[in-house]
């Protein structure tokens, strides 16, 4: 089902990552709004970043290798797992077995 909200002056809405929503503003508003990346979801946001913005991707697989290493190595199992190819506009399909 949908659910509906209407915030009130000083209320604030948290909205958890990976949730769709959309929002109509019955007034003039400031959003304050941020994508949150932790060790907890990063494997998901990680899939979605190296197939939707790749230079992003590869930009901030660079940055992870100064502070979080332990990161890259879950993004490159992550690769590896889903024979994943930087150069491939296309995920690879799974070969099929048997007949």
């Amino acid at each position: 089902g949908i659910d509906k909200i209407v915030q009130y002056p000083g209320e604030t809405v948290f909205i958890p990552g990976g949730w769709w929503h959309a929002v109509l503003n019955l007034e003039d508003s400031l959003a304050v709004t941020q994508n949150f990346v932790s060790q907890t979801n990063f494997a998901r946001v990680w899939i979605k970043t190296r197939t939707g913005r790749r230079k992003m991707a590869k930009r901030w697989l660079t940055a992870l290798e100064r502070e979080y290493p332990h990161l890259v190595q879950i993004a490159q199992s992550l690769n590896k797992r889903d024979e994943f190819d930087w150069d491939s506009r296309e995920k690879k399909k799974k070969k099929k077995c048997g007949g």
